[in-house]
């Protein structure tokens, strides 16, 4: 799972097509409990970007995420 996580981290962080595929990977992967609140957010936000504008309640839930997360910054833009 680590490793997992390292490569999408590093895809999203260079802006790349397949951070989405990557953070799907990782949900998949860690299940309902296995990730920290950040990756959790990470995995979900992408999930939302994936859906295009059926993802908004998604966007919504990475907000309260990266919030509990201690991220308000990214919470404010998963609300943009």
């Amino acid at each position: 799972l680590p490793d997992l996580v390292a490569e999408a981290r590093r895809l999203a962080d260079t802006l790349r097509p397949e951070a989405m595929d990557a953070w799907a990977a990782v949900a998949r992967a860690a299940g309902d409990d296995g990730l920290a609140p950040a990756d959790r957010a990470s995995a979900v936000d992408h999930e939302a970007m994936s859906r295009g504008p059926e993802g908004a309640e998604l966007f919504e839930r990475a907000a309260e995420l990266y919030a509990a997360a201690g991220d308000p910054g990214e919470a404010l833009a998963a609300r943009a």
